[in-house]
């Protein structure tokens, strides 16, 4: 991680929570975990108004950085990427190398393949007419999901088997249309994110719902009805869903337990 980005996590553990100084362990060490995350423009960090700015992955390693931990963090999210480009992604020898050394691995993808499909629809002005899409698009969409994420999560399996992956469903991202379009889009979007899951159980890793967490108040986390994209404070929300559930996994303490073990053995050697 770049020292900008560095700062950056810096500067919103500062804003969040009004120091810059880590929890201090007993040992007086700090934890060190190396993250990586993979997908999409919700990986990016892509805001409402079609710029870049802090995403969810910077929030969810402020959040580590406050509770102790030393995060060093490769985002490798790209706008647009589809789990075709996953595959892909997951052929480049510096993202091999960095999950090799990871401990936590976040992806959110598969959004995109359905977007994609939304190209068989009639479009005016940004404006999509539902009603008038392919139904055959959508189902070669889910079919590229159905082949594509478990090649990608069985590559990353290979790779570490010891990483801690977490992958996200997703969220409404039409919420702002009629309740006929809305008929078409949450049965498809349901069929995604179970697609999602059921890969990311298969494989051992942890899935992480948003849909309901945005649905909540989808005015204040997806304030530009004529775009996908979430707010600061959706991001925000989305990094403590992923927070809450490696919490509750507790993964860090066993990675640390084992290098404690291995410590010790040096020293007795």
């Amino acid at each position: 991680m770049n020292w900008l980005k560095k700062l950056s996590v810096l500067m919103v553990v500062f804003i969040m929570f009004g120091s810059l100084a880590p929890a201090v362990y007993a040992d007086g060490d700090e934890r060190e975990v190396d993250y990586v995350a993979l997908g999409d423009s919700v990986t990016a960090g892509m805001t409402y108004y079609g710029g870049y700015d802090l995403g969810y992955v910077d929030y969810l390693a402020a959040k580590m950085e406050s509770s102790g931990y030393d995060v060093d963090y490769e985002n490798f999210g790209v706008a647009g990427h589809t789990t075709s480009h996953l595959l892909s992604v997951l052929k480049n020898e510096d993202v091999i190398e960095e999950i090799e050394e990871a401990e936590l691995i976040t992806i959110t993808i598969g959004a995109n393949d359905f977007i994609n499909a939304l190209k068989t629809c009639d479009i005016t002005e940004n404006e999509i007419d539902f009603k008038t899409c392919d139904p055959p698009a959508f189902t070669s969409a889910l079919n590229n999901v159905s082949n594509n994420l478990p090649e990608a999560l069985d590559k990353i399996k290979r790779t570490n088997p010891n990483a801690n992956v977490y992958v996200m469903g997703y969220y409404n991202a039409f919420p702002y249309k009629s309740i006929e379009e809305q008929t078409q889009i949450i049965p498809l979007l349901n069929n995604l994110n179970s697609i999602i899951e059921i890969y990311t159980d298969f494989y051992g890793y942890t899935f992480i719902p948003a849909e309901e967490v945005i649905a909540q108040n989808y005015v204040k986390y997806l304030p530009n009805p004529a775009d996908i994209h979430l707010s600061k404070e959706g991001y925000e929300v989305i990094a403590d869903e992923f927070w809450k559930s490696i919490q509750q996994k507790d993964f860090f303490e066993g990675h640390f337990e084992d290098e404690n073990d291995d410590d010790n053995e040096e020293d007795e050697d």
